[in-house]
């Protein structure tokens, strides 16, 4: 079928009519209204016609605010307006109490020529999770921008001069709504060794702050903020891990040195070579921003990246106590108990069940309280064995989740809805976990029947996941 060859994914950039990144406060003078820009993409785009986007969305945001009832001053953060014309579809979002305003504006001809549904709720979301990515690296806009409106601007264009041209969005909206972490279900053994080695690290290096422990590219532990998993997790998955995967499975050029030969894993951010150890450490490891979740500011870490066999263990330091730590020493500590955790996770997983349903099916399930997402578009076996659904459904499944979950509605408990070409949506809610299923037409064409496999489907794959 013509949509089982079509891509999961699309390129932002070929939807994006722009993206901008502005500070209203400091184009208030008249004829210097141009300085509110900080960053604006298309870069092509000349000066008055990107005064003239974020002076509109400026307006829009003040405008509406004159509708809207506060009980507090302070704006919220991600506070947002959505924009819907002929030509557009924008998205405004207010970050760092108002002070700046992140832009983003779709094509709705290049949406349409794509079929991608623009669904307004999660495209905020994206942007968001852009500006959060954005400060897991650099830190806040207001902190760069006290260090000059030069360096903000040259930051914010050696990021996302780069970062739009690889962002993706997901054929089906939901996904990148929820944005949330896979995560491993292993034994409680093994989980208690994680925690164990976990513990003793950081009791030997006591300058280890926080964790994150992953196995493959599913996460098993991490004690950063809840704020920051997401975006740490995709960084992690998509980009460090991957790379390391990717170098692990070329062939080795040359002779191992002894270095080599005496250790199973390796670290993956940072030196790997230790001659000349008496250099600086804390200028070969690259540094994130993470929220203090006491205090709500943001702290920057080293990031120490260690990995043996399919175990990756991330461990921040705080920068100033880098250079106490001793790498050597940090490696062979790790080294021979990480590769055999990793090798016991290994078992198991090889053991376990893989999800291969005699009813054919397609789900999208989210814990927010958790944030595990588990899909079958991205996690499925075999994808292929499957039909994907037609890209209708992902407009009537963002019409379905917005209308009867993304409400204040406390009994909503499920909702069939079947589309025009036979397909069910399915939309179950049970203490605030969401499960949404995509069943291909079958013979079963009621709304019983389907209720009835829904069941089937729930008691045999996703029993833990819900009280049935």
């Amino acid at each position: 079928m013509a949509s089982d060859a079509k891509s999961e994914f699309l390129k932002l950039i070929d939807l994006m009519a722009y993206f901008f990144v502005s500070r209203p406060a400091s184009g208030r003078r008249e004829g210097f209204e141009y300085q509110r820009v900080m960053y604006f993409n298309p870069e092509t785009e000349d000066s008055s016609k990107q005064t003239d986007v974020t002076g509109v969305a400026e307006a829009f945001i003040n405008f509406t605010e004159n509708f809207r009832k506060r009980s507090e001053l302070e704006i919220p953060e991600y506070d947002h307006r959505f924009v819907k014309s002929s030509n557009l579809l924008e998205v405004f979002v207010q970050v760092e109490k108002g002070e700046f305003i992140i832009g983003l504006g779709l094509s709705r001809e290049a949406c349409n020529k794509s079929d991608y549904f623009a669904h307004m709720t999660s495209i905020k979301a994206l942007v968001v999770r852009t500006y959060e990515t954005f400060r897991l690296f650099y830190g806040s806009l207001h902190d760069l921008f006290i260090e000059g409106r030069g360096h903000l601007m040259q930051r914010l264009d050696q990021f996302f001069s780069h970062y739009l041209s690889l962002l993706r969005v997901h054929q089906i909206p939901l996904i990148d709504l929820f944005a949330g972490v896979g995560f491993m279900n292993i034994p409680s053994t093994e989980y208690l060794d994680v925690q164990c080695l976990i513990s003793r690290t950081c009791e030997q290096f006591p300058m280890v702050k926080k964790t994150i422990f992953l196995y493959q590219d599913k996460m098993v532990q991490y004690s950063v903020a809840k704020e920051d998993i997401i975006v740490m997790y995709r960084y992690l998955t998509q980009h460090l891990v991957q790379s390391a995967v990717h170098s692990e499975l070329k062939p080795l050029d040359g002779i191992l040195n002894d270095s080599d030969k005496q250790f199973i894993g390796k670290f993956i951010t940072g030196s790997v070579d230790f001659v000349g150890q008496e250099t600086l450490t804390e200028s070969k490891f690259p540094t994130v921003f993470l929220t203090n979740t006491e205090s709500g500011s943001i702290e920057c870490y080293s990031l120490i990246v260690y990995r043996s066999l399919n175990a990756t263990l991330c461990l921040f330091v705080e920068v100033e106590n880098m250079p106490k730590i001793e790498l050597i020493e940090l490696q062979k500590f790790l080294d021979f108990e990480l590769g055999r955790i990793a090798s016991k996770i290994g078992d198991n997983v090889s053991s376990s069940r893989p999800l291969n349903s005699d009813i054919p099916f397609h789900y999208v399930y989210y814990n927010p309280d958790s944030l595990s997402l588990k899909t079958s578009f991205s996690d499925s076996q075999n994808p292929s064995s499957i039909q994907m659904p037609p890209a209708t459904i992902y407009k009537l499944v963002c019409e379905t989740f917005d209308h009867f979950v993304q409400t204040e509605v406390e009994n909503f408990s499920q909702v069939e809805v079947k589309a025009d070409d036979d397909w069910w949506i399915v939309v179950k809610k049970v203490n605030g976990r969401v499960l949404t299923l995509f069943i291909p037409s079958t013979s079963s064409t009621s709304v019983v029947d389907v209720h009835d496999v829904v069941e089937q489907i729930v008691k045999a794959y996703f029993l833990n996941l819900f009280v049935v």
